[in-house]
């Protein structure tokens, strides 16, 4: 009777041994996946945000420059206070006029031949924008309230701010 000894080159992985190697890379597997849904949901977040501020900042500083420069608010029908949607016509010191307004939600602007421009990002909805007038005896100011949201975050990221503008071409 002789016995039979397994030599190394016939050796394999156990059974065993091949569950834990398996257990391991699918542990593994599902960590490198979940990281990369992380990661791109933080992406499109991010992307959400920078629209946001872009589409805030871009039209605020745009109207205020402008508001500030004008020499008087325009009270005709094409501005109307403290709605939503609200929209400034000014007349600046040349003559020409420039209206503010909210257009297929996003905010336009129109000069005095009628161009009309919009100046906030297509991946962001203008939800309110809404204009008050501030006369005093010593001049007048507008302030400007508005919010935006992100079309582009499942979270429906939104964002609302205000400014209030004094006009320094009346005085």
């Amino acid at each position: 009777m002789s016995i039979q000894t397994k030599n190394k080159t016939q050796a394999g992985f156990s059974l065993v041994e091949s569950i834990i190697y398996l257990a391991l890379f699918v542990m593994l597997s599902t960590l490198l996946i979940d990281c990369m849904i992380v990661m791109s949901k933080s992406y499109v977040e991010t992307r959400a945000n920078r629209d946001l501020l872009d589409s805030m900042n871009i039209p605020l500083e745009r109207m205020t420059r402008d508001i500030r420069g004008a020499s008087t608010v325009v009270f005709d029908s094409s501005t109307v206070f403290g709605t939503n949607p609200g929209s400034l016509k000014i007349r600046n010191s040349d003559g020409t006029t420039e209206t503010f307004a909210i257009s297929g939600g996003a905010i336009s602007f129109v000069d005095t031949d009628g161009t009309s421009n919009n100046i906030t990002s297509n991946q962001v909805v203008v939800d309110s924008l809404i204009f008050r007038n501030i006369s005093t005896s010593a001049g007048s100011a507008v302030k400007i309230e508005m919010t935006l949201h992100s079309l582009r975050s499942a979270s429906h990221r939104s964002i609302s701010l205000s400014d209030t503008v004094v006009l320094r071409g009346e005085y």
